[in-house]
């Protein structure tokens, strides 16, 4: 697979695995990681960790309003995504093989929600790109970022 300069290949008889996701991918890459202690590496892209924060913060102030009234705050909604949440579990996979990459300038996948996921895992390496949640393909240091990660695990050259 080529994507930018970056070249994985697949090998038959491999003996590792390593997920790597973007956006609501990394958020499903950083669960994923609490709950496969069989991954080599995570790369964690854009991730959100919080839904029920995302909502309340993207959803129009009516609507907001709206829930509360019928008794729908951030608070219970927390509490029902609590068992799907990367935040409420330890990550499986060793900190020296956990990744994390974001745009300074996402308005769909915030910093805070990305800098939960990176104190929960303690602090691994992270990439902060200039741009946007859909630029990461133009940025080296993403791409160095995800090749780093890959031969921490010993899943690529």
């Amino acid at each position: 697979m080529v994507r930018g300069s970056l070249q994985l290949e697949c090998a038959e008889g491999a003996t590792g695995v390593g997920v790597y996701g973007l956006s609501l991918g990394g958020y499903n890459a950083a669960l994923l990681a609490s709950l496969d202690e069989g991954l080599d590496c995570v790369i964690a892209g854009i991730p959100a960790s919080d839904f029920a924060r995302l909502f309340f913060r993207h959803r129009p102030t009516l609507e907001v309003r709206r829930a509360v009234h019928r008794g729908i705050d951030e608070e219970g909604v927390s509490d029902v995504l609590r068992v799907v949440s990367p935040l409420a579990m330890a990550p499986r996979v060793p900190r020296e093989r956990r990744f994390v990459f974001a745009a300074a300038a996402d308005r769909i996948v915030p910093a805070d929600q990305v800098l939960d996921l990176w104190r929960h895992w303690e602090r691994p390496r992270i990439e902060w790109y200039p741009g946007a949640h859909i630029t990461f393909g133009a940025h080296a240091g993403v791409r160095s970022l995800v090749e780093e990660g890959l031969r921490a695990a010993d899943l690529a050259d």
